[in-house]
Parts: structure tokens; C-alpha cells; sequence
């Protein structure tokens, strides 16, 4: 991080919460008005008096230009810095935006009553200047409101939401998925989900319907509601049956059912507690109720907080194949947990480590490496590793996601590698037989032995695949699953075009290649060197 950066309305404590802030990190701090009225030496109201309100903005876009390249520092901005767009956009290149909100009495009497505010100078004008703002004071990365809080009080619980560790050490990690509409960010850093509250965007509805499993909602849902209504949420809890027989068009009707009953309305947000399968369902769910809902994810398995909570692809099976019916439907935030992987089986750690191999191989030769070195630690969930393959992950998504959102120009479908045949080993084993990981990892060997056989990879690739896999405990091989009906299975792939599977294929670590017309005889081929143990 390398800057703070304080927004909101005047009279929010901006200055004050900036001040301690600055104090305890020990940072410089910065109140860009002061710094507007000493490079022109007249008070605020003096510059709208004397030259107006755009002159003034004129002249807080070069200051904040020239402050926001500095680092190590706390920046106070002024009530209407976010109205313009370059302002917003250089506050988040250079810093963490921290979003101040006050109620609206408690602003006039601090800020409107005495009457020296250029454009707070009588109480109507409080509503109608706040109403104009509030979508721009939304576009932050955490909000707190300072009603009830003193400066000091709000300087340290924004320091612990940062897990600030001293020395300039936060163990907070925010990744930014920049999209053309609707940006959201993912939130890494352990025990978020007791602090979930702080961590939701601006300007949801009160009321929460949280959908998970019947495991992981007795395991983490108490603590999940009671942060939730911490936040003055009123959550509900629902929880469906574990496994992929969730994601079907019944259970998809009962949470409609739930949903109403629990009061949700258009602005309300639908949050999604668990797996894949959980992330998958809940985001259909509010993908459709009420023609879509706010939609949040907090994973709490490895292979959903290394991929599928990301991105906003969700979706139901039907008896065809996984994921036939679906959207693209983005969360409005990740909160993502790596304490909760400590209640993971060793065998779903294994499968979502994965999503983490199919990563290093397609994007981050470093990634992979990293592995095959810390192969070891991993299942032994080492936290500062986990914490670390984890948010690359998610770095690694995020910028995929952002340059094509919607799989329209081939750089998303570059995350298939390995699924083709995963998912269709999935479907012929019979679902919940093998897990989501474990089919990838035959799919991801599957990839590599068709690259090396139609000249794409050298073989000693293969064999460092195949022995990564293989220390992690993942499965390399078709075990007892008939070919025929694995390869029957890829006609119902969603990827198919003109009767043909496109296939994300090797060219070396970090060089992903997509092959449109793979022979038939070729993929046979490889099907059967799994089956036969090659």
C-alpha cells in the first residue's frame, strides 16, 4: 500500500481519523484543502468567493497530481475530489481508498452549522449535495462510519482491517478486478470472515441471505451471521445438501422460496458461503432473482479462493453436463479466508492445489517453480505460503478477467487448461466420485501428453507435470473410467464449435496456446495412454 487515501463528504473526520492515522504508521499526513489554500493563499471560501467552484477543482487536480505521487503517506481529500473521474482513478493507482461516512445530522452539526462551507450553507443543501455524491463515494475500497467513533477509535480499527503488522507490513491483501462496468475487489487476509461487515461495499441492503452447505454452514455460518449483524445486517442463513447434486433446477427454486421469505429486495445481497459448488449455485440464484441481486463470495475452500470465486461464472448441471445452464454474473466483492483451509480434508487441499498447478503452468513459470520447491509445505497449509499462492492466483485471474470478461476474445478461455477433459473424466466417473481437482489434474496431464504428441511441448515437461502432481498426491491416470464414455462426454463441452472442441494446449511453462481443431485419433489416443497408466 502505498498511500491511504481518505474520501467522503465534508464534515465525515477526513482530517482528524487522517492525522491519527498518520500518527500511528507513522506516515506523513496530508489535507489536500491546506495544501490548496497555501498554494494560493486564500481560504477555501475566498477561492469560491473570489473565483468559483471550477477554478478551485482545477486547481485540487494539480495538487492531488503532484501529492499522489509521493508514498508513505495519509491523504485527507476534499468533500467533492471524487466528482471527477482522473481524481478516482489516480486514488486508486496510488493507494487504498478509505471511504468516510457520517450521519447526516451529525454532518451539519460538524460541518454546515457554522456556516463557513462554500457549499454547505444552508440544511436543504446537505440532502441534495449527498444524494449527487453518494455513487462516487461508494467507489471505495473499505467505508466506515464515524458517527459514533471517536478519531482515535476509527484510526485503529481501520488499522486492523488492514492487519497492519508495524514496519509497514499489512497482511491485507486487496486485488482489484478492473472491469468496463462494475469493478469489485478481492479481499485476502485471515479471520476476515469475523470482520466480514467492514469488507462489504457501500450501499447494499440491510437484509442478507447467505447460502451454504450443510457442513460448512454449521462450521462457519454463526460466525459469519453474528459479524453480519455486528455491521447492522439481517442475515439468514440457508443451507442445501453438499455436492454437485445441489446444482440443480429444484434446489434452485427453493432458494427463490428462501430469498422471499427472508424479505430480499433489489438491493439486497445474496452471499456465498463455500465451495465451488456453493459459488457456482448462490450466483445463479442471484443472477435471476428479481432479474439479479448483489452478489458476494467468501470461499472457503483452496480451489475457490485460487479460481471460482473469481471471474463470475456461475451456473447449474443438468443431466447432460456441469454447468450447462449459466451467466456471467461478477460478485460486487471476494472476501477470501485463508484461516478457514485448516478444517479442509488433506484430500480437497490436494485438489484445489490443482487449480494453483494449472496456473503456474499456463501463466507463472515462477508459480510452478515455487511449488516444486514448496510442495512439501503446502499441505501442510504453511500460511505465509498459502497466503502467497493464493493472492498470485487471484492477481493472475483478475488481469485475465479484466481483458475479457466475457470469454469473447479468447484470452479467458486460456483458464480451460486441463478442464476440457477434467470435466468430461468428471461427468463419465459419475459426480462426486472423483473431486473438481482431482478430474483436473488428469485433465491437466491429458493437456500436456496431446502437446507433446502434436508437437507443441518438449516431454520433459510432461514428466516435471506428472511428478508435481504426483508429490502433491493427485491423480495422473484414468483409473478404472471407460474411455469411450470420457471421450463421448467432450460433445457436450460448452466450448464446442461447428461439432469441434477447442483445446488450451502447452507450448512451454507461461505459453498457453488454443487449438481449434484437435484430431479426434489424437485425443483417443491420449485417453488411452491415461487409462493404460503412461
Amino acid at each position: 500500500m502505498n498511500n491511504l487515501v481518505l474520501v467522503g463528504f465534508m464534515g465525515t473526520g477526513k482530517s482528524s481519523v487522517g492525522r491519527e492515522l498518520a500518527r500511528l504508521l507513522q506516515w506523513s499526513f496530508i489535507d489536500t484543502d491546506l495544501e490548496i489554500e497555501k498554494e494560493t493563499g486564500l481560504s477555501i471560501p475566498e477561492i469560491f468567493c473570489r473565483h468559483g467552484e471550477e477554478y478551485f477543482r482545477r486547481q485540487e487536480g494539480e495538487i492531488l497530481q503532484r501529492v499522489m505521487a509521493g508514498e508513505r503517506q495519509v491523504v485527507a481529500t476534499g468533500g467533492g475530489a471524487v466528482i471527477r473521474k482522473e481524481n478516482r482513478e489516480l486514488f486508486r493507482s496510488r493507494g487504498l481508498v478509505i471511504g468516510l461516512r457520517a450521519d447526516p445530522e451529525v454532518i451539519w452539526e460538524r460541518a454546515g452549522a457554522k456556516g463557513d462551507r462554500p457549499l454547505l450553507q444552508r440544511r436543504r443543501q446537505l440532502a441534495v449535495l449527498l444524494a449527487e455524491r453518494e455513487p462516487y463515494y461508494r467507489d471505495v475500497d473499505l467505508t466506515l462510519d464515524t458517527s459514533h467513533r471517536s478519531p482515535k477509535e476509527l484510526a485503529k480499527l481501520l488499522l486492523e482491517l488492514l492487519g497492519w503488522q508495524g514496519r509497514d507490513h499489512f497482511s491485507l491483501q486487496l486485488i482489484r478486478v478492473n472491469l468496463p462496468q462494475v469493478g469489485y475487489n478481492i479481499f485476502i487476509q485471515p479471520g476476515i470472515i469475523s470482520r466480514a461487515a467492514f469488507y462489504l461495499p457501500a450501499g447494499l441492503g440491510r437484509r442478507v441471505l447467505v447460502i451454504s452447505d450443510t457442513r460448512v454452514g454449521s462450521l462457519y455460518g454463526p460466525a459469519l451471521l453474528a459479524a453480519l449483524e455486528e455491521g447492522n445486517y439481517q442475515p439468514t442463513l440457508k443451507m442445501v445438501a453438499e455436492g454437485e447434486g445441489a446444482k440443480e433446477l429444484a434446489v434452485v427454486a427453493d432458494l427463490y422460496q428462501a430469498a422471499l421469505a427472508a424479505g430480499m429486495e433489489r438491493h439486497c445481497p445474496i452471499i456465498a458461503l463455500g465451495g465451488g459448488v456453493i459459488g457456482d449455485l448462490a450466483g445463479f440464484v442471484a443472477a435471476t432473482f428479481l432479474r439479479g441481486v448483489p452478489f458476494i463470495q467468501i470461499p472457503t475452500t483452496l480451489l475457490a479462493q485460487v479460481d471460482s470465486s473469481v471471474g463470475g461464472k456461475v451456473g447449474i448441471n443438468l443431466p447432460q453436463g456441469k454447468n450447462l445452464v449459466g451467466s456471467f454474473y461478477q460478485p460486487r466483492a471476494v472476501l477470501a479466508d485463508p484461516a478457514l483451509l485448516a478444517t479442509l480434508s488433506p484430500r480437497d487441499l490436494r485438489a484445489g492445489l490443482a487449480e494453483v498447478v494449472k496456473y503456474g503452468l499456463a501463466f507463472s513459470p515462477g508459480l510452478f517453480q515455487l511449488l516444486e520447491r514448496e510442495v512439501a509445505s503446502c499441505p501442510a497449509l504453511d500460511a505465509q505460503i498459502m497466503t502467497t499462492i493464493i493472492a498470485e492466483c487471484c492477481r493472475l485471474k483478475a488481469a485475465i478477467v479484466a481483458r475479457d470478461e466475457r470469454e469473447e476474445h479468447g484470452q479467458r478461455m486460456l483458464l480451460n487448461l486441463g478442464h476440457t477433459i477434467g470435466h468430461a473424466v468428471e461427468q463419465a466417473a459419475g459426480y462426486g466420485t472423483f473431486r473438481h481437482g482431482e478430474a483436473v489434474a488428469v485433465g491437466l496431464v491429458a493437456a500436456c501428453l496431446l502437446s507433446v504428441k502434436l508437437g507443441f511441448l518438449k516431454p520433459a515437461i510432461l514428466q516435471r507435470v506428472k511428478g508435481l502432481l504426483t508429490g502433491i498426491g493427485l491423480p495422473t491416470h484414468l483409473y478404472g473410467i471407460n474411455v469411450k464414455d470420457v471421450f463421448v462426454n467432450l460433445a457436450y463441452d460448452k466450448k464446442v464449435r461447428g461439432g469441434k472442441v477447442p483445446f488450451v494446449l502447452l507450448q512451454d511453462l507461461g505459453q498457453p496456446v488454443i487449438v481449434e481443431d484437435v484430431p479426434g485419433e489424437a485425443i483417443l489416443a491420449v485417453l488411452k495412454d491415461l487409462e493404460a497408466g503412461k
